[in-house]
């Protein structure tokens, strides 16, 4: 028993039982409802290193958002097939080595999908973060309120449309993923549901072949009174069940 007395603040508290609980309720309830899925710790959530090489013995994947994360997860031994690199603040070198190594690398931007247009030659694969109206489905539950997130490409004023056509124009391009992480204040199932069937919807519009599908994170979980990991993966699953095969197409997920 930890004598909290002598702890001098501020400092972390980790409840190890609680950990492994929550790790081992997420992993069953997707398993259960999805025949394929990567669990993805996100490194800006807490990145101490005693936290992160215990994700990496429960064999989950390092997710990361800038070229210091990635570095970091190398460092930890992550071999990058094994590493998720999102977000805005990516560096040329970080994105080649992502994608050289068959890591998991999703474009925040058109800029992005140009520079690799221009500079990347070899056979790649890519996913895309999208970016709609979600405060417009889902009212007063989204972080952004009525302002357009900064993350992502954004559906409506025709930019996804735009960054899949120059990925396409190149045959050493292949678009296999669609990443949908929202920060919102309820994550509720309707979130979720929402998110999962505009997926759907871009599978047909766009006529993608995906192998995976990232749904971010902020899930509750074992929040009293809120909903549990087997009800976000039911809701997610049957959704997208109506495109997808599971045994064909991973499921991300991305805690925190």
């Amino acid at each position: 028993m930890i004598s909290y007395k002598n702890i001098k603040t501020p400092c972390f508290v980790l409840d190890i039982d609680r950990l492994n609980e929550n790790l081992k309720n997420l992993k069953s309830a997707f398993n259960h409802y999805w025949a394929n899925i990567i669990i993805g710790y996100s490194y800006k959530t807490n990145s101490l290193p005693w936290l992160l090489e215990y994700f990496k013995k429960q064999n989950l994947y390092a997710e990361v958002v800038s070229p210091d994360e990635y570095a970091l997860a190398k460092s930890l031994g992550y071999d990058p097939s094994r590493i998720i690199l999102n977000g805005p603040y990516k560096n040329k070198e970080t994105i080649r080595d992502v994608l050289l190594n068959n890591g998991i690398l999703n474009i925040d931007s058109y800029q992005e999908a140009l520079w690799i247009i221009e500079n990347v030659h070899e056979p790649i694969k890519i996913g895309i973060r999208i970016n709609f109206d979600l405060e417009k489905l889902c009212p007063k539950e989204t972080l952004m309120g009525e302002e357009p997130s900064r993350f992502g490409i954004n559906i409506e004023n025709k930019l996804l449309e735009k960054v899949i056509s120059l990925l396409q124009s190149k045959d050493t391009v292949q678009v296999v993923g669609l990443h949908a992480h929202f920060s919102t204040k309820t994550k509720s199932l309707n979130i979720f549901s929402v998110i999962s069937q505009k997926i759907c919807e871009l599978k047909v519009q766009y006529n993608l072949s995906l192998e995976y599908i990232d749904i971010g994170g902020c899930f509750f979980g074992d929040k009293l009174g809120a909903p549990s990991y087997m009800d976000y993966a039911k809701t997610i699953s049957s959704i997208l069940k109506k495109e997808f095969k599971p045994e064909e197409t991973t499921l991300i997920l991305e805690p925190g």
